[in-house]
């Protein structure tokens, strides 16, 4: 194999996708143990990567930078990397990649009029498959001759955890709130999980982003007098993913803070609504096998990982309504003793 020193991933989406994409860093170093890694990422992402041992550097840019600028500062990358994995068959991180390393592999971006420019932006092309995100982006490995992994992980994000963070009984973290309305679970479902957490002797502690109206939210699900605490807005990734990997487990829905809870080993229950689970169900250290697209309303577990769908007729869709505010009737069928059972099944609960 020959020697790479300098290697860039370039991944411009948002949280999960970037910390999924993070995998890479794994395979890469297991390939050029001496590369310098780097990931280029939106700079409104970059924490999920946070303290992750197997990245040397993240570089960040602005999401909608204006193309001036954006010309300028990829002009000044001009062949700063020996290689470059272009995660995303999109315009903007190949453009990236053309100008900020002599060789790129990418996805086929397909045989369009349209897109037909964008194939010479890459050195090499890899067929995207269908399927995991995980498994995709080790395709994008295998191109340069390495084996395909037999058990590819996302890394755990790392970082210090402030003293309000840390719990002298045992805890469960819940992340109740999406990013998108047609991911959520209802209000009052949440509220009966926190009821029942602390009747089992278990404090609860809720995670979130800083967002007032996401926090207000959160507030408003905890009963009054519940041992729970609020930590939403107050943790970096980092913190968040150490601070679930020292709690019983972890319940969240399709978002990000999921795949970052899947890094840390601990059990999980996950409740999913119209998004594919082939794709985008968390990933744990160990597992080979990814989450069916069975749409049959039955459980599935992986490993230390259990996943809630009922079945969809909107599956793949924003929800029933195909946008973001939507609600989805599959996760309002999902029952409050549906959850219960599979936190009875990873023993987070007695």
């Amino acid at each position: 194999r020959r020697l790479m020193k300098k290697i860039l991933v370039i991944n411009f989406r948002y949280f999960g996708d970037a910390l999924i994409s993070a995998s890479l860093s794994v395979r890469i170093r297991e390939f050029w143990p001496d590369a310098h890694i780097t990931y280029l990422v939106f700079d409104s992402v970059a924490g999920v990567l946070e303290g992750i041992e197997t990245i040397d550097e993240i570089l960040t840019v602005p999401e909608r930078p204006g193309k001036w600028e954006q010309f300028r500062w990829m002009a000044a990358h001009w062949n700063d990397y020996d290689l470059a994995f272009v995660t995303q068959t999109s315009t903007r991180p190949g453009l990236y990649g053309f100008f900020m390393a002599r060789e790129r592999i990418g996805f086929t971006p397909g045989f369009t009029k349209r897109n037909w420019w964008k194939k010479m932006l890459l050195t090499k092309h890899v067929q995207e498959v269908p399927g995991p995100k995980i498994l995709q982006f080790d395709s994008l490995l295998t191109a340069t001759g390495a084996e395909p992994a037999k058990a590819p992980y996302v890394p755990q994000p790392h970082a210090q955890l402030p003293a309000e963070a840390c719990f002298d009984m045992p805890y469960v973290v819940v992340h109740a709130m999406p990013r998108f309305a047609y991911k959520a679970w209802a209000p009052n479902n949440w509220s009966e999980l926190i009821r029942r957490l602390n009747d089992a002797g278990l404090k609860v502690v809720l995670t979130g982003s800083g967002n007032v109206a996401e926090v207000e939210a959160i507030k408003a699900i905890v009963p009054e007098g519940a041992n729970a605490v609020i930590l939403a807005g107050k943790l970096s990734f980092g913190q968040t993913a150490e601070l679930i990997a020292h709690s019983q487990g972890f319940v969240g829905p399709d978002t990000g803070t999921t795949h970052v809870a899947s890094s840390t080993g601990v059990p999980i229950v996950t409740l999913f609504g119209p998004s594919n689970p082939n794709v985008w169900g968390p990933w744990a250290k160990g597992q080979t096998e990814p989450f069916k697209n069975s749409n049959d309303g039955t459980p599935q577990r992986r490993g230390n990982v259990i996943l809630l769908q009922k079945h969809c007729k909107c599956l793949g869709a924003m929800g029933c309504l195909n946008r973001r505010d939507s609600h989805s009737d599959c996760l309002n069928a999902l029952t409050m003793d549906e959850v219960w059972n599979a936190l009875k099944e990873l023993r987070i609960v007695p």
